[in-house]
Parts: C-alpha cells; structure tokens; sequence
C-alpha cells in the first residue's frame, strides 16, 4: 500500500494500492504530513510497517518505521516549520525500527542514525533501450540531442549554483555539442534556472526535461555521455549508480560516499572546487580514453552488486523488524 499527498502517477504499479490524502507542497503541510498524517494512515490501514525513503521519520508512530534514505542532503532549513520539521525528524531517526543501507557502499551510515542496519544488495537495474523503455514515447517526444551530458541530483538553488559553477568552466569548448540535461527540477527550479545560468554565462547549453515515467530513466542514462554530479550523493538510487551500471563515465564531487560507491571508476574532484570539477568533465568529454577506462570501470564495479536478491534480502530485513517490534 502507497500512501500519496496527491494523485497517484499514471505508472504506479498496479499491484500497488494508492490511499491518498490531498496535501499542499508547502513546509508547514509536509510537516503535517510526516509527523502526523503518514502514521495515521499507516495505523488506519493496519499496515504493519511504514517504510520512508527520505530521513524524516514521525517522532512517534504507533507502526514501526523503516528507512531507506534516497534523498539529497539539504540545505539547512529557513522558517519556523521547515526547523520544527528537521527537529522533529531528528528525534524520529533516533527510534526507527531498521535502516537500509547498501550493501555495497563501505562507508558508514550517518552517525545520527543509531537503529538496527540492515545492508542489502544493489537494486536490480534493467538494460533496456530508449526504443523498449516503459516511457519510450515520452522520451520520443523530447528530441534528445544525440550527444548530451546528464545531471539528476539536488535542485535547490545552492546545489544548482554549485553544477553552474562547475559547468561554466566546460560549457564553452563543449557545451554546444554536449548539452546538460536537467532531470528532477521542481516548479522553483525551473523558474530560477534561466537567471542563474544567466548569471554563469551557460543558459543555452542546459535543457531541464519535464518529469518522466521512472522507466525512462535508465534508458536516458544509456544515452548519456556522461553523468555529472558535483553534490553529494543519496545512497538509494540516482544517476550516479546507473552510470556504472551501465558503463557510463561518471564526474562526481569527492566525498565518502562517493569513494565508497565508485573508487576509481568515477573521475571525482574536490566539492568546493568548481573549476575541478569542470576540468573533470571536460577531460572525460574530449579525451574519450578516459570516458571508456571509468566506463570500463564502473562495469567491473557494478559485476560484484548482487541485484537478483534484493527482493529476498529486503523482504528478510521487514521479517526481522517485525520481530523485534
């Protein structure tokens, strides 16, 4: 069962049961919704575990809470609700019933989360073309260019300061034929966009792409040349992940998760240097070389994930929650 603050997408999984409770974007409202409306709805369907994949678990929860964290890490919070909302959340990390980390990611789980780890193996990826993709006529209909460099990270303003930043040290000799392509803005990103990367001299070199079916993605990142991700990375999900898997180079910022995730098949430069960072990408661009020795890599990497028993490992990870609850 899915509970959603909207209508449920058109993709969502037909086995899956959508409860929805219509609820606004706004900070005071998803505070509601974390603290008070998600555990309601949980207990109201006699659901016998809740299971979040962003870190902001409900304080108290009469069914025990679950966490596989797919989200960025954000900005510190401005306003009354949006504070109230990380100090409630921070509380509720600290009694989750299981945290699911990745089995392949060596680095340590944030030290505020101090539950029950689970490591479980990769998810399974498919290898599907544009052509076969569950949203191949979405990504028909957007004329990709036929060379294009993928961002899918965080879009708040520091994090999309932080790609301009860095891009505009490459977009010159590359970006007219190697544009970036932006996947996961929301409605404020998109409307700062055009006026940041006015202000980096790179506004038409980026093209953000409207929201897509989650099956299209794979198949976007097949026909990347490479994934660019100058922010840290969540540890569920992401481009970043796809990009070995399917043997695409990765440019990266440096930071542990990352080391333990890609070692040596992503090209990772310092977060805080945007004119590294540029530099990687550039080098990945025209130095093709380069791009197939970190494609090769991440190949290799991605061969050790266990993805066919992910299924079976998380299904064990809820069993064993349950009977500890």
């Amino acid at each position: 069962m899915v509970a959603l603050p909207g209508a449920p997408p058109e993709w969502l999984p037909g086995e899956a049961e959508a409860h929805v409770l219509p609820t606004e974007n706004t900070p005071g409202a998803r505070l509601v919704w974390e603290q008070r409306q998600l555990p309601r709805i949980a207990g109201s369907l006699g659901a016998q575990l809740l299971h979040l994949t962003t870190t902001t678990p409900a304080l108290f929860s009469s069914v025990p809470v679950v966490l596989s964290p797919a989200d960025f890490l954000a900005p510190k919070p401005k306003g009354l609700s949006s504070r109230l909302r990380e100090a409630l959340a921070g509380g509720g990390l600290t009694r989750l019933g299981g945290l699911f980390w990745p089995a392949e990611l060596e680095s340590s789980p944030p030290q505020e989360i101090s539950s029950a780890l689970f490591r479980l193996p990769a998810e399974p990826y498919p290898h599907i073309s544009s052509g076969q993709a569950p949203g191949a006529a979405q990504l028909a209909a957007l004329n990709l260019p036929e060379t294009y460099i993928l961002y899918h990270g965080p879009c708040d303003v520091a994090a999309l300061q932080r790609l301009l930043a860095a891009w505009s040290w490459a977009c010159g000799p590359v970006g007219e034929y190697y544009p970036v392509l932006l996947l996961g803005l929301d409605d404020k990103a998109r409307q700062r966009l055009p006026s940041l990367a006015g202000e980096y001299g790179c506004q038409n070199t980026l093209r953000p792409l409207p929201v897509l079916h989650p099956g299209a993605i794979p198949a976007l990142v097949q026909g990347c040349s490479a994934v660019f991700h100058p922010a840290p990375l969540a540890a569920w999900g992401g481009a970043a992940r796809l990009a070995l898997a399917y043997g695409k180079p990765l440019v990266a910022a440096e930071t542990p998760q990352a080391v333990a995730l890609a070692g040596p098949a992503a090209y990772l430069a310092p977060a805080d240097d945007s004119r590294a960072l540029g530099a990687a990408l550039l080098t990945v661009i025209v130095e093709e070389q380069v791009a197939q020795t970190l494609g090769e890599a991440g190949l290799l990497r991605a061969a050790g994930w266990d993805s066919r028993s992910f299924g079976e490992a998380l299904f064990a990870a809820y069993q064993a929650v349950l009977s500890q609850s």
